[in-house]
This record gives C-alpha cells, sequence and structure tokens, in this order.
C-alpha cells in the first residue's frame, strides 16, 4: 500500500531534463533521408552537439531520491547509485540498437536486391575496423588494471592508446562514408545504404561520444587522479566502451560479411 500522504514528487532525479534532451538526440539522425539525395550533414552535426551536451549532463547526475521512510526499501541499495544508473543507460542502449538491427532485418527482406559481401562494403575496411576497436577495449582494460595498481603512467597511456584507436576507427570509416557518399550506392542499392548510414552513423556518435569521455578521463589522469582508490570512474567509461564494441561485433558481419 502506498502511504496517503506519499509525495511522489520527491522521486524525480534532479536533472533529469538530461535524459529529455537525450531523447530529441535520439530522434535526430532518423529525420535525414539519404535516399532524396539531399544534404543532411548540418541536421546530423546538430544531433551530434545536442547528444555530447546531453552525455556530459546524463554523466553528472548522481540518480538521488529522497525516500519515504513508510514505504519498502530500495531494492538495489548495496548497488551504487552511479552503477545502476549506467547499467540502466546500457539497458536503453540495448533496445535502440536492437530497434536499429531490427530495421535492419526488416528491409533486408524487403529490399529487392542487396550487395553481395565485398563488392559495395569492403570487407578489409570493416576487419580492420573491428580489430581497432576490439583493440582499444583491451587498452580500457589495461588503464583500469594501471589505476588499481596505483600506476598513473599506465593509465595515462592507456587511455591515450583508447583515445587513439577509436580516432583511427572513426578515420576509416570516414574515409568509408565519403567514399560511398560520392558513389551511386544510393542509386544502385538506395535500401541497404540507407540502413547501413543509418546504422553506423549512430554507432559512430557513440565512438565519438566515447572519446569525448575519455579526453576528459586522460585530462583527470594526468592531474594523477584515478590512481588513489577512486577508479570507479575508469570502471563505468569501460562499461559504456565495451558495449560499444560488442555492438560493432554484431554490426560487422550484417553489413560486411552476409
Amino acid at each position: 500500500m502506498v502511504p496517503w500522504n506519499w509525495n511522489w514528487r520527491t522521486q524525480r532525479l534532479k536533472r533529469r531534463q538530461w535524459i529529455f534532451f537525450l531523447g530529441l538526440t535520439i530522434g535526430k539522425p532518423a529525420n535525414p533521408q539519404p535516399v532524396s539525395y539531399q544534404p543532411f550533414w548540418p541536421l546530423i552535426a546538430d544531433g551530434v552537439i545536442l547528444g555530447i551536451i546531453s552525455l556530459f549532463g546524463y554523466s553528472r547526475e548522481r540518480f538521488t531520491v529522497h525516500e519515504d521512510s513508510h514505504v519498502e526499501s530500495w531494492p538495489f541499495r548495496q548497488v551504487p547509485n552511479m552503477k545502476l544508473g549506467i547499467w540502466t543507460f546500457l539497458g536503453a542502449e540495448v533496445i535502440f540498437f536492437g530497434v536499429l538491427m531490427g530495421a535492419y532485418f526488416f528491409v533486408r527482406t524487403a529490399a529487392p536486391t542487396w550487395p553481395i559481401p565485398g563488392t559495395v562494403f569492403e570487407i578489409r575496411n570493416g576487419f580492420a575496423m573491428t580489430l581497432v576497436l576490439l583493440t582499444s577495449s583491451l587498452t580500457a582494460i589495461m588503464a583500469l588494471a594501471s589505476a588499481r595498481a596505483g600506476n598513473r603512467d599506465g593509465v595515462i597511456v592507456s587511455l591515450a592508446g583508447t583515445l587513439a584507436l577509436g580516432a583511427a576507427f572513426l578515420y576509416i570509416k570516414a574515409g568509408e562514408w565519403f567514399t560511398l557518399g560520392g558513389s551511386d550506392v544510393f542509386k544502385n542499392y538506395p535500401l541497404p545504404a540507407t540502413s547501413y548510414f543509418i546504422t553506423t552513423g549512430t554507432h559512430g556518435v557513440h565512438v565519438f561520444a566515447g572519446m569525448c569521455m575519455a579526453v576528459y578521463l586522460l585530462a583527470n589522469a594526468v592531474k594523477g587522479k584515478y590512481v588513489s582508490g577512486d577508479h570507479v570512474t575508469l570502471e563505468h567509461f569501460g562499461l559504456y566502451w565495451h558495449f560499444v564494441d560488442i555492438v560493432w561485433v554484431f554490426l560487422f558481419p550484417l553489413f560486411y560479411l552476409i
């Protein structure tokens, strides 16, 4: 039973507006329609900027609530609020990318033609990006391990390596995007090309967001943070970065091998 004096307003997050802005950002990439051959990069840039601002604000949310003393206790009391927030966010991201992959399968079955693997989306590029991104997960793990060991230099080198590998991934992906954008791929394969650009573009935005986090963490590591037992932030970053890698492990075979 809910007590008669239950105050629902006390259960709201302090900065819940960040969730609203994040929702607006998720809706941004769905508006462009590449099939019409109209330039849509300004709209994507707008979505990327809004997404970075939203993720920054969301990362600063402490997820604190004021519970009434007459109700049952919070079932996740033993889980730190920030870690629970990260897992909740990643759960929402799983649903989001699940929808994108579901749309891929729908388009794949409905498209009259689909490019033969290796003819449009080059397998070597996909393999290179997969290798780079998986290696970046290793450096992210090394950063956390170095922090736990109190090795400041190890944290800095590992985070710098993660950042560099993320930049290498986006460099290869950007080259592929511009190459395909200047070809007749939209004319010859409109549905596959649209699915490819929306799905990989959304994933690329997540990689870029992770790189922004890595820059922030690297700046703090240079100041000597994360080596005195306060390495939980690196753990949260690792959870997000590994999720981004796992998503690409699914996208690589869908677009390049099948």
